[in-house]
């Protein structure tokens, strides 16, 4: 069996912090913090939100 995350909790909580200074460099450098935590709690796959997809474009999340 493949389990996959949900990023909504943690997305949200970098989601709330740009909101608040709109940094995208330090909101993309969170957001590959959170990909590099779960890569490594061993989670294989990975569901997004469609805010994910606005902020980030699917081309860096793929990556």
């Amino acid at each position: 069996m493949k389990l996959s995350l949900m990023t909504m909790n943690l997305f949200n909580e970098l989601s709330s912090k740009y909101q608040v200074d709109q940094d995208m460099e330090k909101f993309i450098d969170g957001y590959q913090k959170m990909m590099e935590l779960i890569a490594e709690s061993g989670y294989q796959a990975i569901d997004v939100t469609a805010n994910e997809v606005e902020l980030i474009k699917a081309e860096k999340l793929k990556s």
